[in-house]
């Protein structure tokens, strides 16, 4: 089996939701390393409940979640050490410490970090909560893919960005999914994680509607206009960070 075809995290009769009010149901989903599977939907469709569960954030409700073939329950700080990184819309930094003292506190690979971000080189001695907001997410996402994970949950992570400055997060996010990064990608830009994603999944009221190549879903897009128009959403509209959660 070659490094591509792994499957690095996966989800089996997965149920998810918050104390007894269950949002996600029997939920059955594989990445591979070295692919970006997006996982879209209308608002309150289960996005952001699977991906919280999926890192350990919210324990699960039934079934089970796999890390590289083993079964965990861990929390989210053990999967991280395990190879696990999460990055959402609420910029994981560290507002008060400078651009450099971020990517030192990460513990990652700093040369690695600014190789892929190179706007971060002149910002090194800006306290981050002096950034941009693009800025920052750039240096959320570069702490993030420095410590070298296997396995990236990102969602929502360009909510509320320039169009260009998401371009070149999800480009950043295709190179490391090409050098061998499993990726699960929640995105609110639907057209743009189209082009970026290896495969697609599209989830409504807590359940896969439809899953497939990303690049057959590119050349006929009716089956996932069907999927999607199925709960009234429109996914040309580019909009839909899950409210509350969900």
């Amino acid at each position: 089996m070659t490094v591509a075809e792994q499957t690095c995290l996966a989800a089996r009769n997965l149920s998810a939701g918050y104390g007894s009010t269950v949002i996600v149901r029997d939920l059955n989903l594989t990445v591979r390393s070295g692919e970006i599977v997006a996982l879209l939907g209308p608002n309150g469709s289960g996005r952001t409940t699977t991906l919280l569960t999926l890192c350990g954030e919210l324990p699960s409700l039934g079934g089970e979640v796999e890390m590289h073939g083993t079964v965990t329950q861990a929390p989210l700080h053990e999967r991280a050490r395990g190879g696990m990184a999460l990055v959402t819309e609420e910029k994981a930094i560290l507002m008060n410490l400078t651009v450099a003292e971020n990517l030192r506190v990460s513990r990652g690979d700093q040369d690695y970090a600014l190789e892929l971000f190179p706007d971060l080189k002149a910002n090194l001695s800006r306290r981050a909560g002096l950034l941009s907001g693009g800025q920052q997410q750039m240096l959320s996402l570069a702490r993030a893919l420095s410590r070298r994970p296997s396995i990236l949950l990102a969602d929502e992570l360009s909510l509320g960005l320039a169009p260009l400055v998401v371009d070149h997060l999800l480009d950043v996010i295709r190179k490391a999914a090409n050098d061998g990064l499993g990726v699960l990608l929640v995105e609110q830009h639907v057209n743009k994680a189209l082009n970026v994603a290896d495969r697609v999944i599209v989830m409504r009221r807590g359940r896969v509607e439809l899953e497939g190549e990303a690049s057959e879903l590119r050349r006929n897009p009716d089956a996932f206009r069907a999927a999607y128009f199925a709960s009234g959403a429109d996914p040309d509209a580019d909009r839909g960070a899950e409210p509350s959660r969900s």
